[in-house]
């Protein structure tokens, strides 16, 4: 991987850069503060989401600014790709050869599989932080365990031993052996024995029940003896249903005929009054008819005496105004106005107005006496003249008021007065009948009605009656015909047969019974049965799962004992040793170091200088420690990166002085021929100014 370019908008100090990265060594370089570190975390943020700086994402942004970003452009494998990621959102986007990314969980998958590496190892292996460099090598002895366990990833064997503890502990496992051993006990005691008691008795039962032929046969030969007996039954009681529907219907007759006798008087009493009863309906609705007119008439001759009074009604009065007087007066008013609008208008205007507007005269000081004279004097007269023609037009304006009132009254009266004269000419006179005369019409009337209603209720009650003779003789008939209907011929079955065949029935009932119970108790029985049987299968599974729990949890144990930091930890990190030991001596002697390094099993490191003196780690000084540490990075990135072919070191000459520095320039020197000859893209943060030289390309912040 080469990284081509970067992009950053807003992110710490940084508020925009825009740079292209070379193949080589690079140094980016600037004075203390001026965001070298975090131009680093940047390209961290873009790569892989996190910048790695405490606190919140949103923090990244520069103060005072609502948004940012960072954009690396990079080479991998011969294919371009690019990454962008902003700051204050989950908003991201990469490309890579043809494929689009738009989400942080597709990306995330694809960067680290097109990388060919784990996060772990971008972070703490790729981009190592300033301290980082030669740190994990000089820490006390403690630390450096721990640093290195994180490095050969075996700090996590104590974590998974006690997961595998709890798992252990939680992971409890019972044994049903004794569950199984008791359902197959119930199984041979409770349905096997019980089952075999109730088979054999089902045999018996089935053998002495009767077959279904002969069960037919004697339900044939009961039921023609039970049908014999009622037919006698039925005989006896027509016969006395016959005699007692022959007393009804002889009563029923002759009330028949009785009423019969009752609805002819009674209708031959009413057809001899039926005329005269006419004729004095007719004389009472003549009668009232004219009454109602009679009252009509008075109500109209009431309205019309109203409306005659109208008609006679005199005119309102005359106010007694002179209209030509009162002409002349509203004439001189307006001339009156005129004048005094015109004379107040120049006393409005004077020094302004040169002309008189009544003579077309220059104006003088008579002309405003002469107007001054004409508004004092006409403004009382023009008042009283004023409220005189005002109140005559009220007065004229009343008495017209009067007159339309008047003659719309008139007019109405006069077309109600011939409306009810018409309708007094059309009402008919009173016939010539005396109320006596009426009143005894009225009374007949209403006993011929009640007669009336009495003859259709006998009418009623004959036709009920003659309904009932109608049914009677049809029940006496129906009798009669039952009797002639009914059989008593003699039975080929005897009473003693008769009881003799329900007790056999009876028996063979109680018999098919008693075998449906049986058949009940033995379904229940199987169905026992099959769950016990299921029961024990189940069990049986689970007492096979709890075996292989059991073996589960042997198996788990000897992996808790397996990794304890005596076992499989401390093989992994002598296995590294060795490895990392081969690597650290070679770029060594690369770059030319005057003394070897050896990290021993204890996590000790062993510096052997010319001469076979042997000098701690820890005695060494600065420049002599940035080439371990740059040796060792080396060692450990050629083992965990592989072929990623970048490298970024953070400020390794933190804390040197200037021969030490010198030493480090001396160092970068072969580290930069090593990186042409490797491909490997090797990215160094520094504020050396000295250092400048030893850079393909440097990148000032």
């Amino acid at each position: 991987m080469r990284i081509r370019r970067v992009k950053i908008s807003n992110f710490c100090q940084h508020k925009k850069r825009d740079d292209a990265f070379e193949a080589g060594v690079i140094g980016i370089m600037g004075r203390n503060g001026s965001g070298k570190s975090n131009y680093l975390k940047a390209i961290r943020k873009a790569l892989t989401g996190a910048s790695g700086n405490a606190g919140k994402t949103e923090e990244d942004v520069s103060w005072g600014e609502d948004k940012g970003a960072v954009e690396v452009a990079f080479t991998s494998s011969g294919v371009d790709g690019s990454i962008k990621r902003q700051l204050k959102s989950s908003s991201c986007s990469m490309k890579f050869g043809e494929d689009n990314y738009r989400t942080a969980s597709t990306i995330e998958a694809a960067i680290y599989d097109i990388l060919g590496i784990r996060a772990r190892v971008l972070t703490e292996m790729v981009f190592v932080e300033q301290g980082k460099i030669e740190g994990i090598l000089f820490a006390r002895p403690a630390d450096r365990a721990k640093a290195l366990q994180s490095l050969f990833g075996t700090e996590e064997a104590e974590k998974i031993r006690e997961l595998l503890r709890q798992e252990t502990t939680q992971c409890t496992v019972e044994s049903y052996k004794e569950v199984i051993e008791r359902f197959k006990y119930q199984l041979s005691s409770d349905v096997m024995a019980p089952w075999q008691m109730l088979r054999n008795e089902y045999d018996v039962v089935v053998n002495s029940v009767c077959s279904d032929e002969d069960v037919i046969k004697h339900k044939a030969r009961i039921s023609g003896y039970e049908r014999h007996q009622d037919m006698l039954v039925r005989a006896r009681k027509a016969r006395a249903a016959a005699e007692e529907h022959t007393a009804a219907l002889t009563a029923a007759q002759a009330q028949a005929a009785m009423l019969q006798t009752n609805t002819d008087v009674l209708g031959m009493a009413l057809d001899e009054e039926r005329e005269a009863v006419y004729q004095a309906r007719l004389r009472i609705e003549k009668y009232d008819t004219a009454v109602a007119q009679l009252s009509r008439a008075r109500s109209f001759a009431a309205e019309l005496a109203k409306y005659e009074a109208v008609l006679n009604a005199s005119e309102p009065e005359d106010p007694g105004i002179d209209l030509k007087a009162h002409e002349e007066r509203a004439a001189t008013m307006r001339d009156m106005e005129m004048a005094i609008c015109t004379s107040e208008k120049v006393l409005a205007q004077v020094g302004s107005v040169k002309e008189c507007p009544t003579c077309h005269q220059p104006i003088t000081a008579l002309h405003i006496e002469e107007h001054r004279d004409i508004v004092e004097r006409l403004k009382p007269v023009y008042k009283l003249t004023f409220n005189r023609v005002a109140d005559d037009i009220v007065r004229l304006s009343n008495h017209k008021r009067h007159i339309d009132t008047f003659n719309y009254k008139q007019e109405m009266a006069e077309r109600q007065v011939s409306f009810l004269k018409s309708e007094l000419a059309k009402i008919p006179p009173v016939p010539d009948v005396s109320p006596q005369q009426i009143e005894i019409d009225r009374s007949d009337v209403l006993v011929f009605d009640s007669c009336l209603e009495e003859h259709k209720k006998k009418l009623d009650e004959l036709k009920t009656a003659k309904a009932s003779v109608t049914a009677r003789q049809a029940a006496y008939d129906a009798a009669l015909g039952m009797v002639e209907g009914i059989s008593e011929s003699e039975c080929d079955v005897t009473a003693e047969e008769y009881e003799s065949l329900k007790v056999t029935l009876e028996k063979d009932g109680k018999a098919r019974l008693r075998i449906a119970e049986l058949k009940g108790r033995i379904s229940a029985l199987a169905q026992r049965y099959e769950d016990l049987t299921a029961q024990i299968k189940d069990f049986t599974a689970k007492e096979a799962l709890s075996e292989k729990m059991r073996q589960w949890r042997d198996m788990v144990e000897r992996a808790r004992i397996l990794l304890h930091h005596d076992e499989l930890p401390n093989t992994v990190a002598q296995t590294y040793f060795k490895v990392i030991n081969n690597r650290l001596g070679h770029y060594m002697e690369m770059f030319e170091a005057p003394y070897s390094a050896t990290i021993l099993p204890g996590n000790e490191i062993k510096c052997m200088f010319g001469g076979g003196h042997e000098v701690p780690a820890e005695r060494l000084s600065g420049g002599q420690r940035v080439i371990l540490g740059v040796a060792f990075r080396f060692a450990v990135y050629d083992i965990f990166v592989g072929e990623l072919g970048i490298l970024i070191l953070d400020e390794p000459t933190v804390f040197l002085d200037d021969d030490n520095v010198e030493g480090v320039r001396q160092l970068l020197e072969r580290v930069r021929s090593y990186s042409k000859s490797a491909g490997l893209q090797l990215i160094v943060v520094t504020h050396e100014k000295s250092l400048a030289g030893v850079f393909d390309q440097v990148i000032e912040l």
